[in-house]
């Protein structure tokens, strides 16, 4: 039986999930940086920190995804 992930507590404009990389992206702050550890552990996802902007963007089109650092960092360890 797999485990239910918990419900995110923002408004949904400040966070969007990717679930092909098990990734949350998530409207980046100070006090969410210092949590980003935790937070991992609750959701169960990887946490990136993005401006409201590149949020806004994955939700309207989840390909913009490979464009980022993010994205090319896990791309380089693969190969």
């Amino acid at each position: 039986m797999s485990r239910r992930r918990p419900k995110i507590r923002w408004d949904k404009s400040q966070y969007v999930i990717i679930e092909e990389h098990n990734e949350l992206w998530l409207r980046g702050s100070l006090s969410r940086a210092w949590g980003k550890k935790h937070l991992e552990e609750e959701y169960g996802y990887t946490i990136c920190l993005a401006s409201q902007e590149c949020i806004d963007k994955l939700k309207a089109d989840p390909s913009y995804r490979d464009t980022t650092y993010h994205a090319q960092q896990n791309n380089d360890r693969k190969s």
